[in-house]
């Protein structure tokens, strides 16, 4: 399945919505502010909500810990690195690789398998292409933690 994501900066109650191959809205992304705590949730096409994105400012840099509906599933921290970055996730037990600073990466699970392809199509989208189906939303949940930590996350 392939998710198409228009890339935006997060701010106080913005709204993006994901499209699928058909440019049909399969999931929308909105921020909240909550006081002490950044927040994105996702909601699928009849408006459930269906995850989370919860930035976490910890004493090594940002974390973000990612919920299907309300069960916590895993975090993702950004290394501190000198010329681009990193990230490491006890999520699902799934790594980000690829070349970050230009949006081209995949992320993997620990077999090497790949989960989801990320591409930057043009100055707009995103493509993110999950080949099983089951994966696309915590492909999308991991993929947008990526981006509001790229982007900034100021709910």
């Amino acid at each position: 399945m392939q998710l198409l994501f228009k890339q935006r900066l997060y701010g106080w109650f913005s709204t993006t919505e994901v499209l699928d191959d058909q440019n049909h809205v399969c999931y929308r992304i909105r921020g909240r502010v909550v006081p002490g705590e950044d927040l994105l949730r996702v909601f699928d096409a009849s408006n459930q909500e269906v995850g989370q994105i919860k930035r976490v400012d910890a004493i090594l840099g940002t974390k973000y810990e990612l919920y299907r509906k309300n069960k916590r599933l895993g975090t993702l921290r950004k290394d501190l690195t000198l010329f681009r970055p990193r990230y490491r996730s006890d999520f699902n037990g799934w790594n980000v690789k690829g070349n970050l600073t230009e949006w081209d990466f995949v992320i993997q699970d620990h077999f090497g398998t790949t989960i989801a392809t990320i591409t930057k199509r043009d100055w707009e989208f995103f493509v993110i292409d999950v080949p099983n189906p089951t994966n696309t939303l915590d492909a999308l949940l991991l993929f947008t933690a990526v981006n509001a930590d790229r982007t900034g996350l100021n709910c």
